[in-house]
């Protein structure tokens, strides 16, 4: 199954120079909690989660009106194609999750077969 088929839903998303008030007003009016932030040419540069707000923007008590997305949305996002196979995005999200781990110098995560 391809992404595009799994994923009927178009993808919330912001500009990364927006400010972080109109991207909370956008994540409630479309009910999630997270936007891809993009840049004016439509390519993903980041994501804003409501946790990002909280603790990059609240927490350090910067004005939301003021902020831009750019400043607080965590950048270089791994994004998948919708071309792509869901087990090939699985694959490569465990991967990138688990070097992420290494780096970190946290015991890698292992994969382990399942069945029904």
């Amino acid at each position: 199954m391809s992404l595009e088929r799994f994923c009927r839903k178009q993808v919330a998303t912001a500009l990364a120079t927006e400010t972080v008030q109109a991207a909370a007003e956008r994540m409630t009016q479309q009910h999630v909690g997270a936007l891809v932030v993009v840049e004016d040419s439509g390519q993903p540069v980041g994501i804003l989660t409501d946790r990002d707000i909280v603790c990059r923007v609240l927490n350090e008590r910067r004005d939301p009106g003021t902020t831009s997305i750019r400043e607080v949305m965590s950048a270089n996002p791994v994004v998948a194609r919708d071309t792509e196979r869901i087990d090939e995005v699985v694959f490569t999200t465990f991967a990138n999750i688990s070097a992420m781990m290494a780096r970190a110098g946290t015991p890698r995560a292992r994969a382990c077969p399942c069945s029904r």
